[in-house]
């Protein structure tokens, strides 16, 4: 819901949702009838009309919680309530090629049935909402936690379960960023501004990462290298804040890399692109002046460049994704909230484009 002090634009709508408590297990309301507080009016918040963003397409407004590449170029995003079950949302794909964006199914959706559930001993809706069930957009098979946050992944059936973790029991499983070869990074933290934990490992079951209790903790959304080797974290170190390249298996090897302030844990994971003949690192962070920007860190001449202002506006409660497309040109952001959406950056177009 809304806080007091915040104000609807023209043409806005907000999405929430209403806990009802039952007398009894048996009741199932045929309606629900919803008493509006009055509101006081106010002046519409004028757009700035010079206010530009260079090489940035805006795909979609609205509250975009997940998204991803297909490994044929596609891009598909989910529109919804981040705590529902993926099958739950509301699913686009867009085709770079055609220019065009369609609803489709959710993708692997078809195989989430009772059947399927009851083998993942999910078996309760409290169950299935806390599971964060998700699909590797280039593997078949599913990742999934039980209650006490045991992670596993499964065929789509429910069959052939994998262990991977079952020491996470203290820490809150928010997502996963996907890599290659049906690789991904899971990355856990309770609010914002607090620590994030994460660990590697692939949709077959074989762990990349030690624990992610034993792993260095890092300010930000890790983003790691396409192998699961390592990680761009950020971290306090003798009172500065500074980037690294970590290790994922020895806690005592990295390579530092800058000294900057980081961005809150919501908002989008580094992304690591390792060209022909060199590495750069895309960051979206805050500057100075309080906007948001889309950078870039050339790894061979240890430059930080600032490449273009970013549409994003997010608050403590809202999160942002990025994911990078198959063939490394582009971009795509989304964010969820009232100024939420997908946004492609196209990095043909700028100055630090992987070598």
């Amino acid at each position: 819901a809304l806080r007091p002090d915040d104000a609807l634009q023209p043409g806005e709508e907000v999405p929430y949702r209403i806990m009802l408590d039952l007398d009894a297990d048996d009741i199932i309301p045929a309606s629900a009838e919803i008493e509006l507080s009055s509101g006081l009016a106010v002046e519409a918040t004028q757009a700035n009309p010079f206010l530009a963003y260079p090489n940035v397409t805006t795909l979609f407004s609205g509250e975009v919680v997940r998204v991803e590449w297909s490994p044929e170029g596609l891009l598909r995003f989910a529109v919804g309530c981040e705590q529902d079950i993926f099958t739950e949302h509301q699913w686009y794909e867009y085709d770079p090629v055609a220019g065009d964006t369609r609803p489709i199914d959710a993708p692997g959706g078809e195989s989430i049935d009772e059947a399927s559930l009851n083998r993942l001993d999910l078996d309760t809706p409290v169950a299935v909402e806390h599971a964060k069930i998700h699909f590797h957009p280039a593997d078949r098979r599913l990742i999934y936690q039980d209650l006490i946050n045991t992670i596993q992944t499964a065929e789509p059936d429910g069959t052939f379960q994998r262990l991977l973790w079952a020491d996470a029991g203290r820490i809150s499983l928010q997502g996963f960023n996907w890599l290659p070869e049906g690789r991904f990074v899971a990355y856990y933290y309770g609010a914002y501004g607090d620590e994030v934990r994460y660990f590697t490992a692939s949709m077959a079951g074989q762990k990349i990462s030690i624990s992610p209790m034993e792993v260095v903790p890092s300010l930000i959304v890790p983003g790691a290298t396409p192998d699961g080797a390592r990680v761009v974290i950020a971290l306090e170190q003798d009172g500065r804040t500074v980037y690294r390249l970590q290790s994922t298996s020895a806690v005592g090897r990295f390579d530092e890399l800058f000294e900057g302030d980081a961005p809150g844990n919501n908002f989008p994971a580094p992304v690591y692109v390792q060209g022909e003949t060199g590495v750069n690192i895309y960051l979206v962070r805050e500057s100075v002046l309080g906007d948001v920007r889309l950078q870039c860190f050339d790894v061979p001449s240890r430059t930080l460049n600032d490449l273009a202002l970013l549409p994003l506006s997010l608050t403590p409660d809202e999160r942002a994704l990025s994911a990078l497309s198959p063939d490394r040109l582009t971009l795509a952001l989304s964010a969820e909230g009232r100024r939420g959406g997908v946004w492609l950056v196209d990095l043909a177009a700028l100055p630090c484009v992987p070598r």
